[in-house]
């Protein structure tokens, strides 16, 4: 029965598999100056009255404790993450610059998404993830954003 399907083109290709990404896991670092190491999280609140949720992505600077670019919306996606890290790239004009900062995440979708990565490899940023329920280890946005 295969054969005969196989021979009459009533199969579809097998699907294509995407190149999977190494996981980078978070080590402890000795921070100096400003741009070393970013890290970056995704938080949720709710809209009274409107039965939503909205969003506030952000991107500290662990030396100096400064948030460098956010995105606030009704959704979150990988492309918006990617849009954020651009901008925080382009206000600490490192953009053009050989050495870029190590940017630390926790592992929620935007993050592990392929568009993320792609776009990481492509800026030439190390993307570095924490392990599963060890948020002290992205200590600094956690804090920022437990108000």
């Amino acid at each position: 029965m295969y054969r005969l399907c196989k021979e009459l083109n009533l199969l579809k290709s097998q699907r294509k598999i995407k190149p999977n990404h190494p996981k980078r896991i978070a080590r402890n670092r000795v921070v100096t100056s400003s741009n070393q190491l970013w890290q970056t999280d995704v938080k949720y609140g709710h809209v009274f009255g409107e039965d939503r949720f909205f969003y506030i992505l952000s991107i500290i600077d662990v030396a100096d404790r400064s948030i460098i670019a956010f995105h606030i919306g009704l959704r979150c996606t990988a492309q918006d993450t990617v849009n954020t890290m651009r901008i925080a790239l382009l206000k600490r004009q490192l953009y053009d610059k050989e050495q870029k900062p190590i940017i630390r995440s926790n592992n929620c979708s935007q993050y592990i998404s392929y568009i993320f990565n792609n776009a990481c490899n492509e800026l030439g940023i190390e993307h570095e993830r924490i392990p599963y329920k060890a948020p002290n280890m992205n200590a600094y946005i956690e804090s920022y954003h437990s108000f």
